[in-house]
Parts: C-alpha cells; structure tokens; sequence
C-alpha cells in the first residue's frame, strides 16, 4: 500500500500537475477560434459518426428516425394534455419548495421508508464556484470511489438553482435520493458484477434520475396537480424540445431559424433562442440521454407497474428494475418482461 501510494505521489507531481498547467498556459492561445458551423449534418461522414454517438447515448437498438419519431410523438402528447394547465397557470409557476437541508431530509426519509435500505454514508457539498455557474449543471452528484461506495459528492450550483425552471426538491430526488446518489449505492452493495455497479450509461443513469423526479413529485408536500404540471413543463422545455432540436442541427441540418420556428410552435418566445442556441451546438447529442433515458426507463417500469397492479407496489417494481443493474434498454425490457412472468405465476 505504501509503495502503491508512494507511486501516486510521483505520478501527480511528474505527469498530472505539470499537465494542468500546460493547459492553463495553452489553453488563452485557443480563445476566439471556435467555429460553430458546419454541424455533423453537412460534415462527410458526419451522420454515419452521429448515429453511432446517438446509440450510444441512448442506449436503444432503435435508428435515429425512429427515435426522432417517438421523441415527436411523446412532445405533442405532453403538451396537448398539460396546454390547458399551463395557459391557467403560466408554464413556470411557482408551486412551493423546500430549503437544501429539508429537501434532503425529507426526500431521503421517503426514500428509506418506501425503497430497501442502504448502509450510512457520508455526502460531501460543496457551491459550484460563481466564474463556472454559467456553464455547469443546476446540480451534479458524482460516482462514489470503486473502494468506498459510501462516500458521495455532491456539487449546487447555487447561480442556477434561483432560476424558476430549477426546484430544490426535484433536483435533490434527481441527484441524492431516489436519483443517482441511492442508486449508485444500492447497486454496489447488491449487485454481484462489479462491471454493473461501474459500467457507464448516460441514458441509464439519467433515466433513472428522472423517473425518481416523476415518482417523488407526486408525494411531494406541494399541491399535486400543480407540482405535477409545472414538472412536465420543465421535461417539456429543458429536455424533450431541446433534445428533438439537438437530433435537428445535428442530424437533419436545421438552421438557427428552423430551430426558432420549431420553438415558436410550443409558445416559446425568440427571446430565449440565443439560450437555446448556445446550449445545442456546445454539445452533440445535448440533452438526449436525458430525454431518451426518461422515455425508455418510465416505459418499462410503467408498463411492469401495469401488469402488477395489485400484485407488486410501484416501489417493488422500481427495485426490481435497480437489481438488473445497468444494460441497454432492450435488454432492460426483456428482463423485466420475465420479472413480471415471474410473479404473475
């Protein structure tokens, strides 16, 4: 162990700082020669390399217009049923919300009442510094160390979460409880493959982020019918529109002004497009693992949930869905479709 720790020491102070700050004095020569255009579309090779990126972030079997497809179907049906919702109430209302601290303690008490139990851990936080906070996510947990699987980080960006699209309940049930912090630690101290607890998948993770959002908002200590509405108003417009307009650029070509019509058609004013717009051609695939892990996860666990109906809780379907452990989503689907089998005889 001394020789192992001994070695880490050399390699920081021989490779990783000196690397750090050969960025840092690189890095100001860069400024001012980023191109936005062309996009993969009008690339060569470029749909061939962005199908194989979407399948991995999706971790579907299905092709891109199929997904495209779905995607499509599932954005007209979420704002034909909450449109009347939202033209009463505003897209973004306010509907409550809970300190850091209460939001922790009461999603984490929900959790261990309604979800087995995991061992005592120890979750460090800390404020995304304000420089970065234009830049990084409302909130990130990062994985626990593969030697201890109970000590968690945490990282609030506190510049964002007073943003009305952001709620403090949802994004610790994202984040902490039922969300990444739970199941990265249910599955290290149940799962008997190391590979499953480690293995990496966007779009498994996320979706179980927020399918644990979709499930905690409706035990939330809100008013239900507007914590529910005013969720799916952020799914709507942070994830699923901003996903179909990602797959758009990226793969079919639309321009800025093919993105602002598209917009325009949900209500969303051109004031926000430069948002839009930074955001999506910053990243390829930007927010398609969210908005595919979310539409594949809550079709399995729904659809078990359904053929369960009074023979499992909703919450005994979820941990069944946890213990298969990570894989791509149709291998999820038949494992669950034999979980179901199983109790129904």
């Amino acid at each position: 162990t001394k020789e192992l720790i001994r070695r880490n020491d050399e390699l920081l102070a021989t490779s990783y700082y000196p690397a750090f700050e050969m960025l840092i004095e690189k890095l100001p020569e860069l400024k001012g020669m980023c191109n936005d255009t062309p996009y993969l579309a009008s690339t060569a090779d470029g749909k061939a390399y962005y199908e194989a990126l979407f399948h991995l972030t999706t971790g579907t079997d299905m092709s891109v217009e199929e997904c495209t497809e779905l995607l499509q179907m599932k954005i007209s049906e979420v704002y034909d049923t909450y449109l009347p919702l939202w033209q009463k109430n505003g897209t973004y209302f306010g509907y409550g919300d809970l300190s850091f601290d209460d939001a922790r303690k009461w999603c984490e008490r929900f959790t261990f009442e309604h979800f087995p139990q995991i061992s005592a851990n120890e979750v460090s936080i800390f404020n995304v510094p304000e420089k970065f906070s234009e830049s990084v996510q409302p909130a990130t947990y990062y994985s626990a160390p593969i030697d201890n699987f109970t000590k968690h980080t945490v990282w609030v960006n506190t510049g964002l979460v007073e943003n009305p699209e952001y709620n403090m309940f949802t994004l610790i049930s994202h984040e902490m409880y039922p969300g990444h912090l739970y199941q990265h630690q249910y599955q290290a101290e149940n799962l008997e493959s190391r590979y499953q607890v480690f293995a990496t998948s966007k779009a498994y993770a996320e979706g179980w982020a927020k399918y644990s959002e979709w499930t905690m908002i409706h035990y939330a200590p809100f008013d239900p019918q507007l914590a529910e509405s005013a969720w799916t108003a952020s799914l709507l417009y942070s994830i699923l529109i901003a996903a179909r307009m990602s797959i758009g650029i990226e793969y079919e070509g639309w321009t800025y002004e093919d993105c602002e019509t598209y917009l325009n058609h949900y209500g969303v004013d051109s004031s926000v497009m430069d948002e839009y717009w930074s955001s999506l051609t910053a990243e390829q695939c930007f927010a398609v693992e969210y908005a595919f892990g979310f539409i594949f996860t809550s079709e399995i666990i729904d659809s078990a949930v359904k053929e369960l109906d009074g023979i499992c809780t909703k919450e005994e379907v979820m941990k069944a869905y946890l213990d298969l452990g990570c894989a791509p989503f149709p291998i999820l689907k038949e494992d669950m479709e034999k979980f179901v089998e199983s109790k129904k005889s």
